[in-house]
This record gives structure tokens, sequence and C-alpha cells, in this order.
């Protein structure tokens, strides 16, 4: 459902905690992780970040919470501080940790898929045209290093190109759903006017399409 988050913690593996969300009967579709970050003391951070989100929640008693994925973590990542975090430096990491997450979130999108072609004869229209909008989420930075042939080291995706994870290796590439921004070297990308650098980028006015030097790869 959109704009409807579950916000929480666990201690196991991320496939871990995803099968157990998905074996609740009441739920309709698989759960997409869309961001995690490794923490200290998870379990009262958890109750200060809900509390931080109160406004938002649609239970009391449920991790739900109504407001956008990038509005979300966004929140989350202003509201951490530099001694809460796991690891020092985080950035690279969650750069990585997203790249993973969409694998992990493909792989089980097509895993559902199958299921369905198997077990389902006849489907609604309806259905259908749910399940070509999640198949269409499933961009990334990577996929699209290659299928543009960027030649960036490394490439990260985002649909509005509004922000991003910060980048690490260069050339690098930020990409939004028509096109891309290349980066030659880290003194160009840290010296873009254009660009908020800090523990995420900020690309405001519009978004990396209005870029000088941005590739629109679709019309």
């Amino acid at each position: 459902m959109p704009d409807l988050l579950k916000i929480g913690f666990t201690q196991r593996s991320i496939e871990q905690r995803l099968d157990e969300l998905d074996s609740a009967t009441g739920v309709a579709w698989p759960f997409e992780l869309e961001f995690c970050i490794r923490v200290r003391n998870a379990n009262n951070l958890e109750r200060r970040l809900h509390q931080e989100l109160r406004e938002f929640r649609v239970r009391p008693d449920r991790e739900f919470f109504r407001l956008s994925q990038d509005e979300a973590i966004k929140r989350i990542l202003s509201f951490l501080t530099p001694a809460e975090l796991a690891m020092p430096d985080q950035n690279e990491e969650v750069a990585s940790i997203q790249e993973n997450l969409r694998e992990i979130t493909d792989a089980r999108r097509r895993r559902v898929r199958r299921t369905n072609e198997d077990n389902i004869t006849s489907t609604s229209e309806s259905l259908k045209r749910v399940n070509g909008e999640r198949s269409h989420r499933s961009n990334n930075g990577r996929n699209l290093n290659e299928q543009w042939r960027i030649g960036a080291r490394h490439a990260l995706y985002r649909k509005t190109g509004d922000w991003y994870m910060p980048l690490k290796k260069f050339p690098g590439a930020l990409c939004d759903e028509n096109g891309f921004i290349l980066f030659l070297t880290e003194t160009e990308y840290r010296s873009c006017p254009f660009l908020r650098i800090g523990v995420e980028i900020d690309v405001p006015n519009g978004g990396i399409s209005k870029i000088p030097g941005y590739k629109r790869m679709k019309n």
C-alpha cells in the first residue's frame, strides 16, 4: 500500500525477517525492504524513533506509519547520531546494503511471480497491473550502469532523482528513471553546485535532470 511503512528493528537476517513477516495469512503482498542501517542499542532506538514519528503512526499498537518512503528515510538519517551507528562510517556500507536489498527484493518478487504462475490459472486485470508496477520498481544503479553503458565504478538509483546516498567510487553516476549524471572524479562530484552533500546527497530544484551534463536515456 503506497506510503504505508513498517518501521522496526530485527536481530535476525534480512531474509529471515522478511519470510517471517510474509508468513502471516493476513498479508496480501510480500513486504519489500527499502532501507536498513546497523545501529547500537536498536531496541531503545526503535522506541525513541517511534515516538519521533508518532504523528504518522496508524495505530498505537502497530509499527505501521503513513508517510512517504523518502520522507521516512530522511527522518531516520537525521534522527541518528554518530554514536548510535554500529560503525564509525557507514556511508559506503549503507549504499552497498541498498544495492543488496534491491537484489533480495527482486529475487523475492521473481519467486512470488513463479508461485502465482504455477498455482493461479486466472488473474484479474488489476492484479496484472499491480505486478507490472512492482516489477517496474526493480531498477537499481548496478543494472542501469550496465544497461545504459555508463561506465561508472559506483552508480546509485533514485526514481525521483532528488536524493541519494553519497558516491564512494569514481567515475560515479547518479541515475533517475530517465537518465543519469556522471562524475568522472571525486573533485568534480564534490564541487558540483547542484548537490548538497552530507550524510546523504540532496538534489534540490527538480533533481538530477536539471543538472548540466545530465544524459537522458528515455523520452
